[in-house]
């Protein structure tokens, strides 16, 4: 397969964030150098940051995205009006069920505390509060109970099981070992995307606290 140039890897990113709804309005500049890019420019919210990485790591050929966009809201809000809507988001997400997250928030920056059922939990409340308006980035510190003790060869196994059945990743070299509710993915795919999908998996699993992805892009 034929190795993509760097400005044939900024032109698809620009192109799929051109056609991203989540982006309407954003004004970005993209550079690429050997598969890493950095994302540059301004966005109204956090969540249009976090979305612009996401966008730009599943094209072909990208191997890091480094994320300088800054994040300048339309209008500013007071941190009390920011907490109060997070309070409201929180509680109406569903994902979020018997949670125990508690936050702060300055100058726009939330930080979140508490405990979580699971890692997708933890995602999905950091991706909540990055739509509330205000909101200019998010530190997550959220911890993940640990449910099932002593569950790391069944975790393996399982995981395991879910990649041989998924689409993306049937026909992947991906090894998983997992220690300490950590798993880690290593081995080699094809597209960059395969790498996201792995990751993404493995932060759905129960009990999972963290996901180390090794995982390397076949040139």
């Amino acid at each position: 397969m034929r190795k993509k140039t760097d400005q044939h890897i900024t032109e698809e990113i620009l192109h799929a964030l051109l056609w991203d709804a989540r982006m309407s309005l954003a004004s970005l500049t993209v550079d690429c150098d050997d598969g890493t890019v950095t994302l540059q420019g301004e966005v109204d919210n956090s969540f249009k940051k976090w979305s612009a990485e996401q966008t730009a790591g599943r094209i072909d050929g990208v191997r890091i995205v480094a994320n300088a966009i800054s994040v300048k809201p339309k209008q500013q809000q007071k941190d009390s009006a920011i907490a109060q809507n997070i309070e409201k988001t929180l509680t109406l997400d569903t994902r979020l069920d018997n949670t125990e997250i508690k936050y702060s928030v300055q100058q726009g920056r939330v930080t979140l505390r508490g405990k979580v059922r699971s890692l997708f939990q933890k995602i999905a409340a950091e991706e909540t509060c990055r739509w509330v308006r205000g909101v200019t980035d998010v530190k997550n510190k959220l911890i993940v109970n640990d449910l099932i003790n002593n569950a790391g060869e069944e975790m393996m196994h399982e995981l395991q099981r879910r990649f041989s059945r998924d689409h993306l990743l049937k026909d992947c070299e991906v090894r998983v070992s997992i220690s300490n509710r950590v798993v880690l993915l290593t081995g080699k795919v094809l597209h960059n995307e395969q790498r996201i999908q792995a990751e993404a998996m493995a932060s759905q699993l129960a009990n999972v606290a963290f996901v180390d992805n090794q995982l390397a892009v076949k040139t």
